[in-house]
């Protein structure tokens, strides 16, 4: 089973059997909350810098403790709070596997 939560969205159990879009139409009459939507839901709530929250390619990531830490300056890390920065991290750190595995330790498992 899964719980699908999110505002302005209502909290029920969906099989996971079902076709969860359907599923969903069917018991709220709302439009279907993706994954993507209910990632960045939660991300956009911790865009301070007390409280710094990012996407990356599916990933949440918690940067505040980067924040004043960042090779590239504080801008380069408060620019991604709250938002999805994959093309911002993708541009400027690419595949290089180094910068993938040391952003490993700030991400947060849900």
């Amino acid at each position: 089973m899964a719980v699908v939560v999110l505002s302005g969205c209502l909290q029920k159990k969906i099989s996971t059997s079902q076709s969860l879009a359907q599923t969903w139409t069917e018991i709220s009459g709302k439009p279907f909350c993706t994954w993507d939507q209910l990632l960045l839901t939660m991300v956009a709530s911790h865009s301070w810098a007390t409280s710094c929250f990012t996407v990356i390619s599916g990933g949440i990531y918690d940067l505040t403790s980067r924040i004043g830490k960042h090779p590239g300056g504080d801008k380069a890390i408060l620019a991604s709070c709250g938002k999805d920065a994959t093309g911002k991290f993708d541009g400027q750190h690419g595949m290089d596997p180094k910068k993938w595995e040391f952003l490993k330790q700030f991400e947060i498992k849900i």
